[in-house]
């Protein structure tokens, strides 16, 4: 799954060139970016229809955190699995091992064997300093977004 990675972060360096990037995530199965240029154009919009929401530095940087909100999918790693011929997806990214994930507490996702392999993919690409492909802010970070309701 890293090599995918690597390939869909080679291939959007290329078309975004001119924008810095001060984030990179791994959201479930999709791999996210978002960069100062399309981050402000966000925040201007929002602030245009909820001007009481996005007001104070700690709500605009909440929302330039929320990776949600942000505008590049770069893939899914569910695109590095196939059906096989029961129906049921194979592949490196295992569905199953997310939703244990997400369903476990706090604490067990903090040890998940999802964690522990996204985390993996994440050191990898810094390891192999695929970012340098593109222009990153200082604060430029790489995280794993949890889903915590």
């Amino acid at each position: 799954m890293t090599n995918f990675a690597i390939q869909k972060i080679k291939s959007f360096a290329k078309d975004h060139v001119d924008e810095t990037f001060y984030g990179f995530a791994i959201d479930a199965s999709y791999i996210k970016m978002n960069s100062i240029e399309t981050f402000e154009k966000t925040l201007e919009e929002y602030q245009s229809k909820w001007p009481n929401d996005y007001n104070t530095p700690e709500k605009i940087q909440t929302l330039k955190n929320n990776i949600g909100d942000w505008k590049y999918t770069l893939a899914d790693f569910i695109e590095t699995c196939n059906e096989n011929e029961d129906g049921f997806m194979e592949g490196p990214f295992d569905e199953e091992l997310y939703d244990k994930h997400y369903n476990a507490s706090d604490l067990e996702q903090k040890d998940s064997e999802y964690t522990k392999a996204m985390d993996s993919i994440l050191n990898n690409l810094i390891q192999q300093e695929i970012f340098r492909n593109l222009k990153t802010s200082i604060d430029f970070s790489c995280l794993k977004a949890e889903h915590n309701y």
